[in-house]
């Protein structure tokens, strides 16, 4: 049980002691890891930092990373980011490569470095070189991205697929997300879901969302909506944000669940305050629901805006309804035009609808027919009933 794990550290700990009091480079390292990850008993960062600065000085590679590492954060050790790269490239000299893509990741963002992607791509193809599962990745995304090379789909695939190859459940996903998508490729969903299958048994969170996603949709697997729901609710409950807001799609429609309103409005209130739009839009439209409970126009509106600053068609065609009608808010026909033209020219169809009704009115705008018709023919042409039957009678 837990007390024999316990004893398995002490035990650990008092040869690593042993080892380290005589000078062995690699003990002492090894004695810091344990102190930094609290696995000796309680975290002691300065202790760590003195382990790994100990076996540094005697030329430990992987304690001159874990040494530059501590400076860089300013962990148990004053903050020295000059120094943390200095480390990093001396342990990199030795072969490590985890300091080979620590000092890539300080070029890619520019820390304590001037940006520059080429020296980064450099260093991340010296850890490709030398086995690092995770180097491809880093190098897949510079290609993906266009950054510092020019951009190519077909070559970060092939990066992808080798670090999947090599293991790393990053690769994994990102080449199902290329496969997924038709991009540098031909799109495969079948290919896509196994490579989702490899990192979602590695337990990567955004590799349980695609999951979900594929089962949602049929997509290289029958659709099933049991599975899916089951998939959101693991990456759900790791708060990724996708799936907290597919996980209230499935609560409000019903998809391999029960409809549950409350549990629709939780998942979709987390998904939103962390800025997702689909989720805010959702939201808002739930508040204006009377089947979801009392509409709470004031909260709808103020969801709807979230999503509608943001582009979404739809809040934009709603919030100007809520406007026009004065729900939560005082009517307001200019800011109703306003909402209702942005929605209008992004095709979405309510929005051309309502456009046009307030230039049939004369409602915040001087009354105009050819705009307005020109309004509901749009609309009309997209299938919106009350703009065919209006336009029919107009």
């Amino acid at each position: 049980g837990g007390k024999g794990v316990k004893q398995d550290y002490d035990e650990e700990i008092k040869w690593f002691k042993l080892a380290a009091d005589q000078g062995d480079a690699e003990a002492q390292n090894q004695l810091a890891s344990l102190y930094e990850s609290g696995q000796s008993g309680k975290r002691n960062f300065a202790k760590a930092a003195k382990g790994f600065y100990r076996a540094a000085k005697k030329g430990n590679a992987s304690a001159q990373f874990n040494l530059g590492r501590v400076y860089v954060m300013g962990q148990g050790i004053k903050k020295d980011v000059a120094e943390g790269i200095s480390r990093f490239t001396q342990a990199a000299e030795q072969g490590n490569t985890d300091a080979l893509l620590s000092l890539g990741l300080m070029y890619q963002s520019g820390v304590g470095v001037k940006r520059n992607y080429k020296t980064a791509m450099k260093y991340y193809l010296q850890a490709v070189n030398q086995g690092s599962a995770r180097g491809p990745v880093s190098v897949g995304l510079l290609y993906q991205f266009g950054k510092g090379v020019k951009q190519d789909y077909s070559l970060a695939l092939q990066y992808y697929i080798l670090a999947a190859e090599r293991g790393d459940a990053g690769g994994q996903v990102l080449a199902g997300e290329l496969y997924s998508k038709g991009l540098g490729v031909t799109q495969d969903y079948r290919t896509a879901l196994l490579y989702y299958i490899q990192a979602g048994q590695q337990g990567l969170v955004r590799a349980l969302f695609h999951l979900g996603e594929m089962c949602l949709n049929g997509f290289g697997i029958e659709k099933d909506d049991l599975k899916a729901f089951n998939f959101f609710r693991l990456a759900a409950k790791e708060n990724n944000e996708l799936a907290q807001y597919n996980l209230g799609l499935c609560y409000e429609k019903g998809c391999g669940v029960e409809v549950d309103y409350t549990n629709a409005f939780h998942w979709y209130s987390l998904a939103a305050q962390r800025g997702n739009t689909l989720a805010q839009y959702s939201l808002g439209h739930l508040y204006c629901d009377s089947a979801a409970g009392t509409p709470d126009y004031v909260e709808a509106a103020k969801w709807y805006h979230l999503a509608a600053e943001k582009g979404h068609a739809g809040a934009q065609a709603n919030l100007g309804t809520i406007y026009a009608a004065g729900q939560g808010v005082a009517v307001d026909y200019g800011k109703a035009r306003k909402w209702f033209r942005l929605a209008a020219k992004q095709g979405e169809p309510e929005g051309q609808y309502n456009l046009g009704s307030l230039y049939r009115n004369g409602y915040g705008v001087r009354k105009n027919m050819a705009e307005a018709r020109k309004w509901f023919r749009l609309a009309a042409e997209q299938g919106h009933k009350l703009a065919q039957a209006v336009l029919a009678s107009l």
